[in-house]
């Protein structure tokens, strides 16, 4: 019962924010189709970035780790 109460409160609030953003910006809500051929084609710039495994390789957590310094100080 308590899945119910909360998928009618989502419901709810979800149907208020649809009335109220087509009182304030109706525009939002239009469909597609009214948009113009001027605003098309949009030019997205890439900003060049690493790639993980690049990312992944340049990582460490500390230089000089070993087994060894571990079973000393583990001893």
């Amino acid at each position: 019962m308590p899945y119910l109460f909360v998928f009618l409160v989502a419901l709810n609030a979800s149907y208020f924010g649809y009335q109220v953003l087509k009182e304030i910006e109706p525009s939002t809500l239009q469909p597609l189709s009214n948009a113009t051929q001027n605003d098309f084609p949009v030019t997205l710039h890439l900003v060049p970035q690493r790639s993980i495994l690049e990312q992944i390789k340049n990582m460490s957590l500390k230089p000089n780790f070993s087994l060894d310094a571990l079973k000393q100080s583990a001893s």
